[in-house]
């Protein structure tokens, strides 16, 4: 199977990165990729306070702007995970949605975990409630991380434990610098037995500076397909039965001896 990791740079308006990104999933669907993959906040200019103080900044179920992308997904039979903002019942979030190749919005995962000092902070994002959700696609059972949550070893853990097959990764490397982030994107994919789509943007916007480098690891953790710092399409290649082989040979997941894990449910911090 075949998957896209799209990494696209901020055009200078949502109408116009919209534009791309239906380009871009067009593209896709002609390769023969049966999932794509887009960046955090990729309809958007990144963490832009002025336009998050606009409520149009913000997308949600009843969003005009999700017709076509959900059009775009049934028309290629192509799963969809994408970045955006979006807001339900007047709280904000970063979140990522979920298309299936139906064209059915499966759902938005919101940033679970929010780390002070980061790139958020002074912005009207508010932290998710950490559901972990895995959804059943056309593409096998995915899980999503958003922003933040890449820095957190238990986010990719709870996903495989809920049978991900395939992790996406939407996030940009602020408080890692961007080899750091890549060895901790193959370690989660060998650690749990996964593939691991990790996502980037690419361009300067204002303050922010984003290196590219989105990469398809499989669940050994070697990288399978890797891009380089500009806007690219990335290709790369699923086979949903090597997660299942590499679990069964090394099965870390099963291995686990849960009764000493109760401090990561206490949130109990020792000093060093």
């Amino acid at each position: 199977m075949t998957i896209a990791l799209l990494q696209t740079a901020d055009r200078g308006s949502e109408s116009e990165n919209l534009m791309d990104v239906l380009e871009k999933i067009r593209d896709a669907g002609r390769e023969g990729a049966k999932i794509a993959v887009l960046p955090e906040l990729c309809l958007h200019p990144y963490l832009t306070r002025r336009r998050m103080e606009d409520e149009r900044f913000w997308m949600g179920e009843d969003t005009l702007i999700l017709d076509p992308l959900q059009k775009a997904a049934q028309d290629w039979s192509m799963v969809v995970v994408m970045g955006v903002a979006w807001k339900l019942f007047g709280h904000h979030y970063n979140g990522a949605l979920v298309i299936d190749e139906n064209g059915r919005l499966e759902g938005c995962v919101p940033m679970a975990h929010r780390l002070p000092g980061g790139p958020y902070d002074g912005r009207e994002i508010e932290a998710g409630a950490g559901e972990f959700k895995v959804f059943s696609t056309g593409a096998g059972p995915l899980g999503v991380l958003v922003g933040d949550d890449l820095m957190y070893c238990e986010s990719p853990r709870i996903l495989a434990l809920h049978g991900a097959q395939l992790i996406v990764a939407l996030g940009v490397p602020w408080a890692l610098s961007y080899d750091a982030m890549l060895a901790q994107m193959k370690a989660y994919a060998c650690q749990n037995g996964v593939y691991v789509a990790y996502v980037n943007r690419a361009g300067e916007e204002a303050d922010f500076v984003f290196g590219g480098g989105s990469a398809l690891i499989d669940p050994e953790g070697y990288v399978t397909a890797q891009a380089a710092g500009a806007p690219q399409s990335l290709y790369g290649r699923i086979h949903p039965e090597r997660s299942h082989q590499v679990r069964t040979r090394l099965p870390f997941l099963d291995n686990r001896k849960c009764q000493g894990y109760l401090p990561l449910i206490q949130n109990l911090v020792r000093e060093a």
